[in-house]
Formats: structure tokens, C-alpha cells, sequence
């Protein structure tokens, strides 16, 4: 029996238009003061977040290293260690890995009664929701946003299954943006696991050479400035 290749219609016309985006840079003269390289780069990014935005999450990306490895800007194995040997990339699969060990252990299903059985919690559907964005926040203030993140993601997906939502529904996709933007607004609170913010102050006492308290004037001060940003934005 012979198996024929077969696509959507549809994800043809994506991905036909996205090589022509690159074609469309490769080929663009330059402008000053960007270089070939650079505009080549451009490209590549463009049709990459459109790929992965609309088609799929896994063969563009290792096309855009081939890619990348093309435009000049930097060569093969210069891509693949930027890329695929980022120790980002292992640090999120270590992530992924934790959670699936926390899921099926059990510790999220009983983390998740004992949260539903709180009585502040189910009081409303408002205080349901705002209580996951809240505790996403208190748990990305004290650990790395990454495994943060990809707890509250488990953790809301098995509230999801007990209160009976399907991945159609417009509740999860809501309170998935609300949970992870708690953990934006608590990964940016404390420098407690922060790398990026140990670094900041840092960055600022070597150039001011004043520091910057970690309670009184970081916590305090400088966390509702970056909120009311946040906010603004």
C-alpha cells in the first residue's frame, strides 16, 4: 500500500507564502546602514514566527538554523550552539520533565483539591479566576519564571479536567493569560531566583556605584513602578 503525501490547503498557502518572504529578503538590496546579512536575517526571522505561529511548532524551527547557517550572519554550528546547544533549551526540557514527574505522582491533583476547597477561593467566578493569576504570582516570585510557568500551566490544565472544559472553550485560554501574566508580574517582584534582575542591580551599582537594597528599595519602590509600566503597556 503507498501513502501519499497530503496537506491542508491551507497550510500550503502559509508555508508557499512564507518562502516567498524569504526569497523577498535574500534577494531585497540592503538598506544604510543594515548589511546583506542582516536584512537576509530579517527575513528568515519573519517567515520563522509566521511558520510557528500558523503552521507548526517543530520543523520550522530547525529550519530556520539551516537557514540562518545561509544568510551570511553565521555559520552552521554557529546556529546549532546558538540554538539547540543553549543551555535554555535544556533547562526548559529538565522543566517539562519535573512537571510531568509532579503530574503523575500525584502532587498536582492534591495541590489542585486543596485549592478548589478553599472557601475564598469559591466564593465567585471572579475570585476563582483572580486566585490563580494572584498564585501564579506568589510562586514566580520566589522560583525561575520558566518552571513557573510550566507548573501553572499543569496545574490550571487539571482544574480545566475536574471542572469539565475542553480545549475549545474561551475560560482556559483567558485564565492561561491571566495565570501567566501573574507569573510575569512575580518573577519581576523579588530578586529571590531572578538571574536577570541580580543583574540589573548589578549592572546599575557599577555604574552609579550606589546599591540598591533588596526589601526596602527594590521590593517596595521598584516592583509597583515596573507594575504601573507593565500596566500601561
Amino acid at each position: 500500500m503507498t501513502q501519499k503525501f497530503s496537506m491542508e490547503r491551507a497550510k500550503l498557502v502559509k508555508i508557499a507564502i512564507c518562502f516567498l518572504i524569504v526569497a523577498i529578503f535574500w534577494v531585497m538590496p540592503a538598506p544604510a546602514p543594515m548589511t546583506t546579512a542582516g536584512i537576509r536575517v530579517i527575513g528568515v526571522f519573519i517567515a520563522t514566527v509566521i511558520l510557528l505561529s500558523a503552521v507548526d511548532t517543530v520543523w520550522p524551527a530547525m529550519l530556520a538554523v539551516v537557514l540562518l547557517s545561509r544568510t551570511g550572519a553565521t555559520t552552521l554550528n554557529g546556529a546549532i550552539s546558538g540554538s539547540l546547544g543553549n543551555w535554555v533549551v535544556y533547562f526548559v526540557l529538565m522543566t517539562f520533565i519535573m512537571t510531568h514527574a509532579l503530574n503523575e505522582s500525584g502532587f498536582t491533583s492534591r495541590l489542585v483539591a486543596k485549592f478548589m476547597s478553599q472557601k475564598f477561593v469559591n466564593r465567585n467566578p471572579w475570585t476563582f479566576t483572580i486566585s490563580l493569576g494572584v498564585l501564579g504570582m506568589i510562586l514566580g516570585a520566589f522560583i525561575d519564571q520558566v518552571p513557573a510557568a510550566a507548573f501553572m500551566l499543569a496545574f490550571v490544565n487539571r482544574i480545566y479536567q475536574e471542572l469539565g472544559y475542553s480545549k475549545d472553550d474561551s475560560y482556559p485560554h483567558i485564565t492561561n493569560i491571566i495565570t501567566l501574566f501573574g507569573v510575569n508580574i512575580g518573577g519581576a517582584m523579588t530578586p529571590i531566583s531572578h538571574s536577570l534582575i541580580i543583574l540589573g542591580l548589578g549592572v546599575y551599582e557599577s555604574a552609579t556605584g550606589q546599591s540598591i537594597s533588596c526589601l526596602p528599595t527594590f521590593c517596595l519602590v521598584s516592583r509597583p513602578a515596573l507594575f504601573c509600566l507593565q500596566s500601561w503597556h
